[in-house]
């Protein structure tokens, strides 16, 4: 049995569309293995950040998967000594910006790169992640929400973010790891696409989102 099959065994007899079972286990890897696997040169690395959004008219099951998805990465821990710490980084339903840098910088980690790899003349990096498990994916894009937008696309390539404080001038977060996995239904897609057309922050982030669609019971 290879390892999607045994993912997909949990949900057996649970009120769910196979595809987006399917699509629960790649967005469960990329949340768990946040910025330790990459593709192509350290330097420019292509991450697995996936944000994936499911849309079904209600009661189809779409929240069985990510209440199911949510319940085995929240169970999930590192053990350091008597030190338990969650092992995924999953972010609240709803915040702002102010308060998701603030649990960004909390949730520092580091990466110990493979021998004879070097990044910046170091051998570990340090990296901040967050994964978005979200009932519906509208809750995170409310009004005045363009600063979370931004990073939402930074975080999707893996590029620096700064962050203007009054005081402080700018923080730089280096490596940011993020990953969505959202839910909505068609009306609420059609009050995404008008905010894409009238924003252009909204219209760029919804261009790298992956939708899984059942319309039909």
């Amino acid at each position: 049995m290879t390892n999607i099959e045994r993912w997909k065994s949990l949900f057996t007899g649970l009120h769910a569309p196979a595809q987006m079972v399917e699509w629960a286990w790649y967005s469960a890897v990329a949340s768990a293995i946040e910025r330790r696997v990459w593709i192509g040169d350290i330097e420019r690395p292509i991450l697995p950040s996936l944000y994936i959004l499911f849309v079904t008219r209600p009661g189809v099951g779409k929240g069985n998967v990510l209440r199911e998805v949510q319940s085995i990465l929240r169970s999930q821990v590192r053990v350091n000594g008597d030190a338990v710490t969650p092992a995924v980084n999953i972010g609240p339903d709803s915040t702002n910006y102010a308060d998701l840098m603030q649990m960004l910088g909390a949730n520092q980690r580091k990466v110990k790169l493979p021998e004879g790899t070097t990044l910046h003349g170091r051998q570990e990096f340090g990296y901040a992640s967050v994964s978005f498990i979200l009932d519906e994916l509208l809750t995170l894009l409310k009004k005045d929400s363009d600063d979370l937008v931004t990073f939402l696309l930074q975080g999707y390539m893996g590029v620096p973010h700064f962050k203007s404080t009054k005081h402080h001038g700018k923080d730089r977060y280096d490596a940011c790891c993020v990953n969505l996995l959202a839910c909505t239904t068609p009306d609420q897609i059609q009050k995404l696409a008008k905010m894409a057309r009238s924003e252009e922050h909204t219209s760029e982030l919804q261009s790298r989102l992956h939708l899984v669609c059942r319309l039909l019971l």
